[in-house]
């Protein structure tokens, strides 16, 4: 895009801010049209592209929510009569998706090998045949396992405030991608078997696994909301199939199905333990831990290859500090209306609170409030779910294992999701929706709780069992079932949770929002972590029966205080297509005198919401 063209979109966007005309002199219209031109903002069908070649742009800025000139809007009778379908998937959000596989695929090939590096002595475990090195114990292990798990889900915070405040998603990513080099080459050099012998391997674990950690939560609150913004449109729409059906072409349903695929790739990367576990078993270590750190290149390739197709969402400012002391007002006056800049002035205490927020920004702290308050439940799913990488393996190695790793069975768990994602998203879902029948968000995540419960309950049948025969006579495949219902509940559970953080949260909060899903793993961690003395025999046949409890208890609960959240879906998709930008037209007299007050328009821009 040219100077002037670039130009010609700044001088378009000042006039459509008829609010700043009286208070603005020339130099502070040179300086917005600067800050437009920084920010390489377009109000059209294509963005600017920046200096790695992306597209710069957000979709409130789309004219008619993203559709093209022959796609038109449903009318209420079409809405209520006809079939909801996906959309097609844009190209650019599969290269996102390729690092996200990619990035699994090191992240739990080199996970999954820990419980016996940490377990067992470098002489292996001499009952089982099983390898090790550090010699701590299934406590000890559990614990650094539950430590790294803690970490890695407490870290995606601190990657939605990079990427939202300073570098944007894709620098953000890009970031992390360098970190997770680094702890991946450091957990393979200090795995070689020099290493081991010369009892160093912990002293380069303990490191590599904080920086591991650190790196996964960069990528983890950035990839999902980065491979979603790919697909443009916020509008419904009406299409006629080749079969002639009349359908709706729906954002809603395109959404679930991105972040269904999106499941489905995190779990084909989940398969690399296929590969480790058996490195670890017939090679060593060192090479279960360089796989992962081969493979992570493929990822970044992948990172580069798209970078010329990204649609990318530029950095918008401190939306998290903002939004913390939005909350704080509103915990100091009971209510959040008291946040809003126009009440603030009305009390003398708009310049005591340093407002740079608008009214409607506190509309959206609300919003992501509701967002973030369904997640609250979460900890005692995931101490069920997290159970599959510590005392499972272990329990594993207390059975027949007739050759097998007792790391491996595993791996049941991400085959299922990669056969009955699909299954899901193109016959089950479908065949509902086409029957009439809405399978909302808050009913999927019920569902999805009590089948981890169930898995859970079995698990400590099964445990009941182990107990009473003789050594090693229960064959391990028998654990199977456990990781089959595990992984159904995922698919209601987990995906439903990453489509909601999304869709429900406002357009400057959706990483944050999907940071705060991640982190209520981190709080299941430190249950898990608290857990560690009672993770030996016998005591963890009660564990298990008070996780299995926990959860079920937790879903039933969770169902009762936010089912009427399903009856709220259809207004808020509204919401999420009409809000984008709309509703931001209307800010408040205080801040928009605020604002007349300034002489930077950087800090006008934080004050005034631009309109569609």
């Amino acid at each position: 895009m040219s100077l002037a063209e670039t130009d010609a979109t700044a001088n378009k966007l000042i006039a459509e801010r008829p609010e700043t005309a009286s208070s603005l002199t020339a130099a502070n219209v040179a300086s917005e049209k600067r800050q437009v031109n920084a920010n390489n903002l377009e109000a059209g069908a294509d963005g600017p592209g920046d200096d790695l070649g992306g597209t710069i742009l957000r979709r409130e800025e789309l004219p008619r929510g993203g559709l093209a000139d022959d796609e038109i809007e449903p009318t209420p009778e079409e809405l209520a009569t006809l079939r909801r379908v996906s959309d097609s998937f844009p190209i650019s959000a599969y290269y996102v998706v390729v690092v996200e596989l990619c990035e699994r695929f090191s992240y739990f090939g080199c996970n999954a090998p820990l419980q016996n590096y940490i377990s067992y002595p470098k002489e292996g475990n001499k009952k089982n045949g099983q390898p090790g090195a550090l010699g701590l114990g299934q406590q000890g292990a559990t614990g650094l396992t539950n430590f790294f798990h803690f970490w890695a889900y407490l870290t995606p915070m601190m990657g939605a405030v990079i990427a939202d405040q300073y570098l944007g998603r894709y620098r953000t990513i890009c970031c992390g991608c360098g970190l997770y080099i680094t702890g991946l080459f450091l957990l393979f050099m200090t795995a070689l078997p020099v290493s081991i012998n010369g009892n160093h391997a912990l002293g380069g674990l303990i490191p590599s696994l904080i920086i591991i950690g650190t790196a996964t939560g960069i990528i983890k609150s950035n990839v999902s909301p980065l491979t979603v913004e790919q697909y443009r449109k916020t509008r419904r729409f009406v299409k006629t199939l080749k079969t002639g059906e009349k359908v709706v072409v729906d954002p809603v349903v395109t959404t679930q199905s991105i972040f269904n695929w999106f499941y489905w790739a995190i779990n084909v990367g989940a398969l690399s333990p296929l590969a480790t576990v058996f490195s670890e078993k017939k090679v060593g270590f060192w090479l279960a831990f360089l796989l992962p750190f081969l493979m992570f290149f493929v990822g970044v390739g992948a990172l580069i290859a798209g970078r010329k197709k990204y649609i990318r969402r530029p950095p918008e400012g401190s939306v998290l500090p903002n939004a913390l002391r939005v909350v704080g007002i509103g915990i100091r006056y009971r209510s959040l209306e008291a946040a809003k800049p126009s009440n603030l002035r009305a009390k003398n205490l708009l310049h005591k609170y340093k407002v740079k927020w608008t009214d409607h920004f506190v509309d959206e702290v609300r919003r992501g409030l509701v967002a973030c308050k369904v997640f609250i439940a979460y900890p005692f799913y995931s101490i069920c779910a997290n159970q599959g990488s510590n005392n499972l393996v272990s329990q594993a190695g207390a059975m027949k294992l007739s050759g097998t790793p007792n790391d491996l069975i595993s791996k049941i768990n991400p085959l299922t999701v990669i056969i009955f994602v699909p299954i899901f998203d193109r016959v089950v879902f479908p065949t509902l929706r086409k029957a009439g029948v809405h399978f909302r968000p808050i009913t999927r995540i019920t569902l999805g709780f009590l089948i981890q419960s169930s898995s859970i309950v079995y698990i400590t049948v099964l445990q009941h069992y182990i107990y009473k025969s003789p050594p090693n006579s229960i064959n391990v495949w028998i654990q199977g079932p456990c990781y089959i219902l595990g992984a159904i509940s995922e698919i209601f559970t987990n995906i439903t949770a990453l489509e909601y953080a999304f869709t429900h949260a406002p357009a400057s909060m959706k990483s944050v929002v999907t940071s705060v899903y991640y982190f209520n793993n981190a709080i299941a961690a430190v249950i898990g972590i608290a857990l560690t003395p009672v993770n030996k025999d016998p005591e963890i046949l009660w564990a298990y029966a008070s996780m299995a409890g926990a959860a079920a208890v937790a879903g039933i609960i969770f169902w009762f205080t936010f089912k009427h959240l399903n009856e709220q879906e259809d207004e808020m998709m509204d919401l999420e297509s009409k809000d984008f930008g709309h509703a931001s037209t209307s800010t408040s007299s205080a801040a928009q005198e605020d604002c007349s007050d300034s002489t930077s328009l950087r800090k006008a821009n934080t004050c005034l919401i631009k309109k569609e």
